[in-house]
């Protein structure tokens, strides 16, 4: 009896190893949007009936931030409040945000990105424009 279960043993160790480490590399390249960015500037535009135009840009703090996580997640701190964002990259240059309309992202470098979240305007000439620039 007591061979038998040292030979089980003798086995479990040979084979144990014998058995290699393999690295395992993503199937897909992570993008460089995938980091955590600061936000440089925040700025909308809106415009009602082709007359009324306003302007708003925020500059981002030392404090807010977009944090693009590999699983699909944008964490954002900006100007004093929370939000988390499902997010896809749709090709390179383009992101969908909660499942949304792509927005481009023109241009993406590995210390800068504008995501451009603009729309066209509409039969009674509203239109919306929003662009984001976030640095490393």
């Amino acid at each position: 009896m007591k061979a038998n279960y040292l030979f089980v043993l003798f086995a479990a160790v040979v084979f144990a190893s014998s058995c290699k480490k393999q690295g395992v590399k993503p199937a897909v390249a992570v993008s460089p949007l995938v980091a955590k960015w600061s936000i440089a500037k925040d700025s909308i535009t809106t415009r009602f009936l082709d007359t009324i135009t306003h302007y708003n840009v925020y500059v981002g703090s030392s404090d807010d931030y977009y944090d693009f996580r590999a699983d699909g997640k944008c964490y954002i701190h900006e100007n004093g409040a929370f939000d988390t964002l499902s997010y896809k990259i749709i090709t390179d240059n383009s992101v969908a945000f909660g499942g949304t309309y792509p927005s481009a992202i023109d241009p993406l470098t590995n210390h800068s990105a504008k995501i451009d979240f603009s729309r066209g305007g509409s039969p009674g000439g509203g239109y919306y424009s929003r662009m984001i620039f976030l640095k490393k």
